[in-house]
């Protein structure tokens, strides 16, 4: 068996070589990632200036990115940063749960089976108002004869 020692070399030459579309290629998670996180901060699609400002300007994009999707781990800081703003958002959420009031239901409607309760108890006072107004009709009807 001969080795060709040109396609050896090639071989290994191509296999060292940088990738033209290194970018594009999935990369490895070491992590879950704080995309999860920054999700229920921000709404997806979340522009490269907001996830600046959230991080308050203390790391790069692709740090912040690399960070979100898990490619690398977050500092400690920016774990503090995003914690604070989640408590943050949880507080304001609670607040304004508490704030909700149930709607009063209109008089006389809380469901099928007490419309019809209503319904009876109208007719009935229906019923006695008029059978009032016929007794007052026929008493003074009787009193002019």
């Amino acid at each position: 068996m001969e080795l060709n020692a040109e396609s050896e070399f090639t071989s290994r030459e191509r296999a060292n070589r940088p990738r033209k579309h290194s970018d594009s290629l999935p990369r490895r998670k070491k992590t879950e990632g704080i995309d999860p996180a920054l999700r229920q901060l921000c709404q997806v699609p979340i522009p490269r200036q907001t996830l600046l400002e959230l991080f308050e300007h203390r790391a790069p994009y692709g740090a912040i990115n690399a960070w979100r999707f898990g490619w690398r781990d977050a500092p400690d800081w920016a774990l503090e940063i995003v914690k604070r703003k989640l408590c943050a958002r949880i507080t304001e959420l609670e607040r304004a749960a508490v704030a909700l009031k149930p709607r009063k239901k209109p008089h006389g409607w809380r469901g099928k089976q007490n419309l019809s309760e209503w319904r009876a108890r109208q007719a009935e006072e229906r019923e006695k108002k008029r059978a009032s107004e016929l007794l007052a009709l026929e008493q003074s009807g009787g009193k002019s004869d």
